[in-house]
């Protein structure tokens, strides 16, 4: 990995933070058995948050966790 981004940007009540690099990225799995995607799924459920997450194989990373603030 060379280059990582992070953005948090806020408009019309919605907070979205994006977290990306250009890593060699990784297979998601159909079923998780660590804990830290399932953990991040949970804390973002837990905040009524949706939670993307993009990778692939050479493809790098990006995280964006959306959350609508009142």
């Amino acid at each position: 990995m060379t280059r990582a981004i992070i953005n948090v940007s806020y408009m019309n009540t919605m907070l979205e933070i994006k977290i990306e690099d250009n890593g060699v990225g990784f297979e998601i799995p159909e079923t998780f058995t660590g804990n830290g995607i399932l953990n991040m799924k949970h804390r973002a459920s837990l905040m009524h948050a949706s939670l993307h997450l993009n990778t692939g194989p050479g493809k790098g990373t990006r995280v964006i966790l959306q959350v609508k603030i009142k």
